[in-house]
């Protein structure tokens, strides 16, 4: 059965096309929403599961690493903010906690980072609240619509089968089917996507694909803030593993209160090639308690536990390289769809916004004729130059454990050596501890690593012994 959208005919001259389908509800999703919502006269958001407008629930059963931090980074602030104006305010309403990212955070990696006012800002806040906030923010444009509980089966190719003109949908309830046309379809169905399989049964190339063994185990828990909280001068706690000598990481933050008012922490912790505890109370206050630093144990040790531990395991971060094939024309991926990060470094929700500008740059720069062609050549290719950097530097980062068997990229040993040396000078080192968090930020380049200013400081300390 074909269901045809049917488009409000006003204001035809203001979009340069009539409907965009973005597939998966997920920040990514909503994020696409929003620049497709300026460009199109009608967006189509479709989610197989049922969201609850109650921002208190459970993370989605289709995110999976929902219970856990999701760390928006300073240059995702700034831009989400941008794309909603009212989104750091709408935020700050539902319990977001506002932190300068050096200030108010305490951070260790092999010794205490200095502290210090740096105007990089980001938000503590728990995936759904999240979620909720910018999809209440996108539900206010009139002429974006969600369709839940309706999984996405396939594409729906044209004649000439070089565009991709539609999806293939079913009801998760009574299994009914449908096809739903649009001008411009959005893979951003999170890190399951199978979209390349969809293109190849049309005949379409698939995407050469890699994959880094991370092996990661996590587990999260919320607790009752303790009284004892209150007394420290910082917001947030971030305890980082020192590979190879150390796998275990943990990070420590006030979110939004629970439901009752009362004031919770959430606690995740993680584990490279080795496995964190299930769901066990005492299993989680033991894990803690051998990260590199005691204390993020001795804040929680007699918090109260809130609801379930919450695991989660990656098992690979993966890359999709759509820019070296020829990707039919009405067709794009966003966000996990197209490549999965590390989520250990939190820069997944701040590329979905780099992404989603780079989207509404490229459909900005149009004519009314050509949009879908100017996005088939330069979407992919300059979302490639941004991700080529971040996906070098976090490959480069597993060589650091030796468990890890895949291939070594050009220089892994080398960088690695030196990153450790850059680490050590930012602990004494304010200068150069920004640098190095604004690089994590995404809001300077990796070259900054090599900047004249660090290289001298390098060379002076390549001697000098902890």
């Amino acid at each position: 059965m074909d269901v045809c959208i049917l488009i409000n005919q006003d204001n035809i001259t203001k979009n340069i096309g009539e409907h965009a389908i973005v597939i998966g509800n997920s920040i990514a999703g909503l994020l696409a929403g929003r620049v497709l919502a300026t460009h199109f006269k009608k967006v189509t958001i479709i989610e197989k599961t049922l969201i609850n407008d109650d921002p208190y629930f459970i993370p989605r059963s289709s995110v999976p690493q929902g219970g856990g931090h999701h760390f928006i980074l300073s240059k995702g602030t700034t831009i989400i903010e941008k794309l909603f104006p009212k989104f750091e305010q709408t935020l700050k309403a539902n319990g977001g906690h506002r932190e300068d990212l050096i200030n108010d955070v305490s951070y260790y990696r092999g010794g205490w980072m200095p502290r210090f006012p740096s105007n990089l800002f980001t938000y503590s806040i728990s995936r759904p609240v999240l979620e909720h906030t910018i999809r209440t923010l996108l539900s206010e444009y009139q002429n974006v619509f969600f369709l839940y509980e309706k999984e996405v089966k396939g594409f729906l190719t044209n004649n000439d089968r070089n565009s991709i003109v539609g999806v293939h949908i079913q009801d998760t309830n009574n299994n009914e089917e449908v096809n739903i046309y649009g001008d411009l379809i959005v893979d951003a169905s999170g890190r399951n996507t199978v979209a390349y399989n969809w293109l190849e049964a049309l005949g379409f190339k698939k995407p050469y694909k890699s994959e880094v063994n991370l092996n990661i185990s996590y587990i999260s828990q919320a607790f009752r803030c303790p009284t004892s909280f209150h007394d420290k001068d910082w917001k947030s706690l971030r305890i980082s593993n020192n590979p190879p000598f150390s796998k275990k990481t943990g990070s420590l933050s006030r979110i939004e209160n629970d439901k009752e008012g009362g004031e919770q922490l959430l606690v995740t912790l993680a584990g490279h090639h080795i496995q964190t505890p299930i769901n066990s109370n005492e299993g989680f206050l033991d894990f803690a308690r051998q990260l590199d630093s005691p204390l993020l144990y001795e804040i929680i040790k007699d918090a109260k536990p809130l609801g379930p531990c919450m695991p989660f395991k990656m098992q690979f971060a993966r890359r999709f390289y759509y820019e070296d094939i020829n990707v039919p024309l009405g067709f794009i991926a966003i966000g996990d769809a197209l490549c999965t990060l590390n989520s250990i470094n939190g820069q997944g929700i701040t590329m979905c916004a780099i992404e989603a500008t780079i989207l509404d740059t490229i459909l900005a720069n149009h004519t009314n004729s050509n949009y879908l062609a100017n996005l088939k050549e330069k979407y992919f290719k300059e979302v490639g130059k941004v991700l080529n950097p971040i996906w070098y530097s976090g490959s480069i980062q597993e060589c650091n454990y030796p468990e890890y068997n895949g291939k070594h990229p050009f220089g892994a040993n080398f960088f690695n050596g030196y990153f450790a040396l850059i680490v050590k000078i930012a602990r004494k080192n304010p200068k150069v501890f920004k640098k190095i968090v604004e690089v994590l930020n995404l809001e300077k380049s990796f070259i900054t690593f090599f900047s004249p200013y660090i290289l001298i400081q390098v060379v002076r300390n390549f001697f000098v012994k902890d």
